[in-house]
């Protein structure tokens, strides 16, 4: 998984939260993980909203040996 979500609405911040949801499902995270990083994911979206006009959101799944990585980047 990897993609890239512009930013520009809350429905956009939405966008983020459930692509965050889902790649966290897929990559077997545990319900207390997988709420922890939506909420870390939307929180940086939102405030890529608020405070920075809007911009985009890059996701993706890292896979690395035996670790796993969701990487969030707003930009």
């Amino acid at each position: 998984m990897a993609e890239t979500i512009e930013i520009q609405s809350s429905a956009d911040v939405v966008m983020v939260r459930q692509s965050v949801r889902k790649g966290s499902v897929e990559m077997g995270f545990g319900l207390v993980d997988q709420t922890k990083i939506v909420t870390a994911a939307s929180e940086l979206a939102r405030n890529t909203l608020i405070y920075g006009g809007g911009g985009r959101m890059n996701l993706a799944c890292i896979i690395h040996d035996k670790y796993q990585k969701l990487k969030i980047l707003p930009n």
